[in-house]
């Protein structure tokens, strides 16, 4: 079995987990509220600490049109231009946070996106908790595997011959947070690799296996991630703005409560803003911004 092949059998491993039992109810939910999605993956801490009754879950929810999705034309628009849309699910249990998009897109944005935001986020483990036939679970397993090989790409050239896998994934998330407003604190990627170690090391080797001279072309790799941070922080704060027409009702308390978790800044919304998000949003995102909850 060639190197490639045997990432993607990882890929396909990490894929296949099972979802927490507690979150049954949210998968549920997300079924009901969207019975036209043809996928649903399962990523993020809530994943990492399936243990912690705290962690509540984030989804990307596929579907194989835009208006599948049933969030009428405008945001179907909005979603085809700058995917993904936001959308936060209540239920009993607590919120879920859900991200909209096509297959397609995904698809898209796995091999060819210039921005990390999908290749950056699933070449971390995630788990495909639905998917509505052999032949969607083919499509999504090969867009995973895609983002791993164009993760650790754009991460080898800015490591050294000879740092192990930790140096390369770690420097590498720290260069796609970098390229976005991210609320994340500095010892975020090593957390993240300590996590699920035993995966990345072994993704790593594969990827290394398959192409030794990975890490050649340092100067035109730095150049990309210098301009992946213009263009993602940029793209960050038109999701922002999209967002505060798109997010829907109990997004702001989610997206306030997320940010102090990772951040440390804690803004408490006021009844007029939790009325009028729309109207709240810009404010609410220079504060967080001058109180440093983006990095």
């Amino acid at each position: 079995m060639s190197a490639l092949l045997n990432l993607r059998a990882l890929v396909e491993a990490q894929l296949s987990q099972p979802l927490p039992p507690r979150l049954s109810p949210f998968l549920a939910a997300v079924l009901k509220r969207w019975p036209d999605a043809v996928a649903v993956l399962f990523y993020g801490s809530a994943r990492r600490e399936s243990g912690n009754p705290e962690k509540e879950p984030d989804f990307y929810i596929l579907f194989e049109r835009n208006r599948d999705s049933g969030q009428g034309a405008p945001a179907a628009l909005a979603n085809a231009a700058l995917p993904p849309n936001v959308r936060f699910l209540q239920i009993e249990e607590g919120f879920a946070k859900c991200a909209l998009m096509t297959v397609s897109a995904f698809e898209r944005e796995a091999s060819r996106g210039f921005a990390s935001v999908i290749w950056g986020r699933f070449a971390q483990p995630s788990t495909l908790v639905y998917a509505a036939n052999e032949d969607i679970r083919d499509r999504i397993a090969g867009a995973c595997t895609m983002c791993v090989e164009r993760f650790l790409r754009n991460a080898a050239p800015l490591t050294e011959p000879g740092d192990d896998a930790e140096t390369l994934w770690v420097t590498g998330l720290m260069a796609s947070y970098g390229s976005e407003l991210r609320a994340e604190s500095a010892n975020r990627p090593a957390e993240l690799f300590d996590a699920d170690s035993a995966y990345y090391r072994m993704a790593a080797q594969h990827f290394l296996d398959a192409t030794p001279d990975a890490r050649q072309g340092r100067a035109s790799a730095a150049r990309r991630w210098a301009a992946r941070r213009i263009w993602g922080k940029a793209r960050t704060m038109m999701h922002v703005t999209k967002a505060a027409f798109t997010v829907g009702e109990g997004g702001l308390d989610y997206v306030l409560s997320k940010l102090s978790r990772h951040s440390g800044v804690e803004i408490e919304p006021t009844a007029w803003q939790r009325a009028h998000p729309r109207l709240a949003a810009p404010g609410l995102a220079w504060r967080l911004w001058r109180k440093g909850a983006f990095r």
